[in-house]
């Protein structure tokens, strides 16, 4: 993913610097094409990652939590009880770097997009060629998902933590010994 975003930025930089916009809206839609591949092989495995990072917060917080409840085990295993956080924490920052790569990538084809139409708002010359006023008006973007069920952003990180947390209060109220 990252050196698609770099090959993005560099088309976009080379918009103001006097390539043909032609090549440089082909070499873009192969970039987009690329992208879009790229989602299709990955959608199953971030599908598959982020049930695994929902899971793994779930069971972490619940060990971490089910821990503080014993305050004998408490005094002597403290480290241990820092392993469920260290692992939640690892998976967020899974899920954040999952969902910051895909973000890059979306803005950077907003960035083209946008120079691009500048330029054409800005030459009355551009727009009369019609490939290229196709082009600006379609205005294509890329959006990442996970096999189509939801799109790869930072509101899936807000959600994922909602129902992680959700999750986890409703293990705390069924594991609570009954008085």
């Amino acid at each position: 993913m990252g050196v698609t975003t770099n090959k993005m930025k560099s088309i976009t930089g080379a918009v103001h610097r006097g390539k043909s916009l032609l090549v440089l809206m082909r070499e873009f839609s192969k970039c987009l094409k690329v992208v879009g591949i790229l989602n299709k092989l990955f959608g199953v495995y971030a599908l598959l990652t982020l049930g695994q990072i929902l899971s793994s917060i779930v069971t972490a917080g619940y060990f971490f939590l089910d821990g503080l409840s014993f305050r004998d085990y408490l005094k002597y295993n403290v480290t241990l009880l820092s392993l469920p956080v260290v692992d939640m924490i690892f998976w967020l920052f899974t899920l954040l770097l999952l969902v910051v790569r895909s973000h890059n990538i979306r803005s950077q084809a907003e960035a083209f997009n946008r120079e691009l139409f500048k330029l054409m708002m800005a030459s009355p010359d551009l727009c009369k060629d019609k490939k290229l006023f196709l082009y600006v008006t379609m205005k294509q973007t890329v959006n990442f998902t996970a096999c189509g069920f939801f799109s790869l952003g930072y509101p899936l990180v807000t959600s994922i933590i909602a129902a992680a947390t959700t999750y986890l209060v409703i293990l705390l109220q069924f594991s609570m010994p009954q008085t």
